[in-house]
């Protein structure tokens, strides 16, 4: 890459690039939005929470990608859930087991059809980080 020239720079962003519901102003990700107009990513890996559904996902991804001329490469799940409660997500959080995570995975994978890691899994992120370099390297 040096000698090509080029240069990798990571920016990460805090989660929200689309709102959950339109209810409150403050829930708006202008400051999202903001950002992603002055990095302009070339590749972004999008960090899920394992409640999020398959639909906001989508909306997210398709919101970033016709937002600039970028793609969501790839996405990282968060191995920790929220029981479901009356507290909704802001319950206690617990760290999924091995099972739900290959499931959850699995099911992000078949209906987004687009490569999923997971956090706490070294070999997850080990075969990202080799995606990216290739990515970058060809």
């Amino acid at each position: 890459m040096e000698i090509a020239g080029k240069d990798i720079i990571i920016v990460g962003s805090q989660s929200g690039t689309v709102t959950y519901d339109y209810g409150n102003l403050q829930q708006f990700a202008v400051n999202q939005y903001s950002y992603l107009l002055g990095t302009l990513p070339e590749l972004i890996v999008l960090c899920i929470n394992p409640y999020d559904n398959d639909t906001y996902i989508r909306r997210t991804i398709n919101f970033i990608e016709n937002s600039i001329e970028t793609k969501v490469f790839a996405l990282v799940l968060f191995p920790m859930n929220v029981r479901q409660d009356w507290q909704s997500i802001y319950g206690t959080k617990y760290h999924m087991s091995e099972e739900e995570l290959d499931q959850k995975k699995k099911t992000i994978e078949t209906n987004l059809e687009i490569d999923t890691y997971i956090l706490d899994r070294e070999e997850d992120i080990d075969q990202l980080f080799e995606r990216i370099v290739s990515y970058f390297s060809a």
